[in-house]
């Protein structure tokens, strides 16, 4: 579903209207193991799951593995 988002516009209409940021708050753990897969393969969720890092509990990030991710890229 993520891979037919023609642009970004589309993709931050689906995020607001899925409502990322407050099932990843309330539910870290289990949003992080339904965007584990996708974070990895989709550049859109990527580049948002960067630019919005500080705003996600520490065990979505552990969750995620981002910690080492960037970590690795001197976050």
């Amino acid at each position: 579903m993520l891979d037919e988002i023609k642009s970004d516009k589309e993709f931050e209409r689906f995020v607001d209207h899925f409502q990322f940021m407050r099932f990843i708050v309330a539910e870290p753990v289990k949003m992080a193991s339904l965007l584990l897969k996708s974070v990895k393969d989709n550049e859109r969720l990527r580049n948002w799951v960067s630019q919005n890092t500080d705003e996600f509990p520490d065990d979505f990030k552990k969750s995620v593995g981002l910690y080492s991710d960037l970590k690795n890229l001197g976050f």
